[in-house]
């Protein structure tokens, strides 16, 4: 039987042997292959090829990949806001110490010593914020690793990729790499307030009477402001990507699967061909096992077929049908194939269109039947009933004289939710046993109380069988979604830090400056500026370098959204709702940051602010 599929193997190059010069030499080999054993009729379109690839590439998945490189973004992109938020802290902080640092310079300390003093500080500071984080970190990996393996289930290797949530952790490379980050973060933060501070001449700035004349230029310091722009429009990028992630997300959830997921326990197991060639017929050993299933307490109803989510899966070709008689031998069309059990499509609660369910009666002595979903009987019968007629698979006894068609039932979701919708044909389990089979229990009953028993049934038949891969059905469907809910999860919390460090950077920032300038604004006031006037000074000045930021962070936003299409469902790129709704919680939250200090500002008392320094 040709099916589509492939065959992965492993091998290490020659120390000599060229990556191409190889691949050229395996893609020969395999057109060879398929002259000498050629694909059957019907098949013509099909190819078979060979190809190499590096062990990386292949071990990894695309999308997995990508879900990884976005979060490592997110934590570059977070570690770039908080380095701006402390670089401008500590400029705010180096321009209150111009005095202080005067002083030291003109008591005999050169400029090596106030660089060496400054940076201290600043690594200090670095040090111990990051012995903080550390400690967070080792509390949140736990708290992720819980999390991700109840999000996860026990189709993770599904969901994630083989992803174990155990291995989650913090090892010595994590400590090394958090070290030299603390560690540059420190200097890079430090070294220009120190630089500043060791320029200063202490004659000039001992000679100066007001603290409010030096050190800033405008409400937000040109240096101090072009810092919070960074913030701003980082933070931008990272709102915008959570938010298409959760669009995603939301898409995903509401895809309409076709049948009900409710109370539906699933589970695998699989006959071996050596019990097959001692005698044990796989038809006989199924309906036996689902017909104790069903007579099991707490059990409504039982069927057998492909698990959704789960498997086993087969895609096998169309060799023909009565409405497409052009379809061999140029054409074929592959179809999701699977034997099922007597009113499986109903057990589901799928919607039958047309005719019937595959029957009881469907057994190996009558006519062979199928039942196809709505895509494939559009394409096989396109503006008529196939009701009645008949198509041709390869599979034994399907081809000739054929399969009559006996229903039509709506479309199922049989992959993940994010994959497209396939060609489905059910076919009589009695009619078409495999050796590998998926058991799908209604029950009234808990899973933890119905599946002892499925288990202690399959062993009385074959004590040597098991399940594998039991859980419900709302576990498989969760489960298939683990990844976008992980990804937005972290997103979503890279993107609230962010908030956070962005609001209190501009708070810190608009505080120093109004605190800086309390001359000037309380000569403004006893010139006739009202409260109003000066409030709203502080909050042009303020939410002018947010705008700024914002639309920095607008241009940022559609080249950096470009890299999560390959993980988006639904959703392609950062459209117009995603960047108004992004920028107006950035907005707001830069007022909020903003209000605080306007409101100090408005009660700033002129007599008081003049006999300031």
């Amino acid at each position: 039987m040709w099916h589509r599929g492939h065959q992965t193997g492993w091998a290490r190059l020659a120390p000599d042997a060229a990556f191409e010069a190889t691949r050229a030499e395996v893609e020969a080999f395999g057109a060879r292959i398929k002259e000498r054993w050629p694909p059957p009729p019907g098949a013509n379109q099909l190819t078979f090829s060979g190809d190499i690839v590096p062990f990386l590439e292949a071990r990894v998945n695309p999308v997995a990949r990508t879900s990884m490189l976005a979060l490592f973004g997110a934590v570059v992109l977070v570690v770039l806001i908080a380095t701006a938020n402390l670089a401008g802290l500590l400029l705010a902080r180096g321009a209150t110490r111009h005095r202080e640092a005067a002083i030291r310079s003109s008591l005999g300390a050169g400029h090596a010593r106030l660089l060496r003093q400054l940076l201290t500080e600043s690594l200090s500071l670095a040090t111990l914020g990051g012995i903080a984080g550390i400690v967070i970190a080792w509390l949140g990996v736990d708290l992720l690793g819980a999390w991700l393996a109840d999000a996860i289930g026990t189709s993770g290797a599904r969901s994630i990729e083989f992803f174990d949530p155990t291995s989650v952790s913090i090892d010595w490379r994590v400590l090394v790499f958090t070290a030299g980050l603390t560690g540059g973060v420190g200097v890079a933060c430090g070294i220009f307030p120190a630089w500043q501070a060791a320029r200063i001449d202490p004659n000039a700035s001992l000679r100066g009477t007001s603290a409010g004349a030096t050190g800033s230029r405008g409400l937000v310091g040109s240096g101090r402001g072009g810092l919070i722009i960074v913030q701003v429009g980082v933070a931008l990028v990272l709102l915008s990507g959570t938010s298409l992630m959760m669009r995603s997300l939301v898409n995903l959830q509401r895809v309409d699967l076709g049948y009900d997921t409710e109370n539906l326990l699933t589970a695998l197991y699989s006959l071996t061909p050596a019990e097959e060639s001692a005698g044990v017929d796989p038809s006989t050993f199924h309906i036996d096992f689902l017909e104790r299933v069903r007579a099991l307490p707490g059990v409504t109803a039982a069927t057998m077929g492909e698990v959704p989510m789960g498997g086993p899966t087969w895609r096998t070709i169309v060799l023909g049908s009565e409405g497409r008689p052009e379809l061999t031998p140029e054409m074929h069309l592959w179809t999701r194939l699977q034997p099922v059990a007597d009113g499986h499509l109903t057990i589901l609660g799928a919607d039958l269109l047309e005719g019937r369910d595959i029957e009881r009666s469907d057994g190996p002595e009558t006519e062979r039947v199928v039942v196809l979903n709505r895509m494939a009987a559009d394409e096989l019968f396109p503006g008529a009933s196939p009701l009645g007629r008949r198509i041709q698979l390869p599979w034994e006894g399907y081809s000739e004289p054929g399969a009559t068609v006996v229903g039509v039932v709506e479309d199922l979701q049989l992959g993940e939710p994010s994959q497209p919708l396939e060609r489905q044909a059910y076919v009589a389990i009695r009619q078409a046993p495999q050796l590998q089979n998926g058991l799908m229990v209604r029950t009234s009953m808990e899973a933890s109380e119905v599946f002892p028993a499925v288990r202690a049934t399959l062993a009385e038949l074959n004590p040597s069988l098991v399940l594998t891969s039991t859980m419900t059905m709302e576990e498989r469907a969760a489960g298939a979604t683990a990844r976008s809910r992980a990804v937005t999860m972290l997103l979503g919390v890279f993107s609230a830090a962010s908030l956070l460090l962005v609001a209190a950077g501009l708070y810190g920032t608009v505080a120093f400056t109004v605190a800086r300038r309390t001359s000037e604004l309380g000569l403004r006031a006893s010139l006739g500026a009202g409260r109003y006037a000066l409030a709203t000074l502080v909050l042009r000045r303020g939410l002018g370098v947010t705008i700024a930021g914002i639309g920095a962070g607008l241009v940022g936003t559609m080249w950096a959204t470009r890299f999560l299409e390959g993980i988006l469902f639904g959703a392609t790129g950062a459209d117009t709702a995603t960047l108004v709704g992004t920028s107006v919680t950035l907005f707001a939250v830069a007022l909020v940051a903003c209000y605080v200090p306007a409101r100090r500002a408005m009660r700033i008392d002129p007599m008081v602010a003049l006999r300031t320094d």
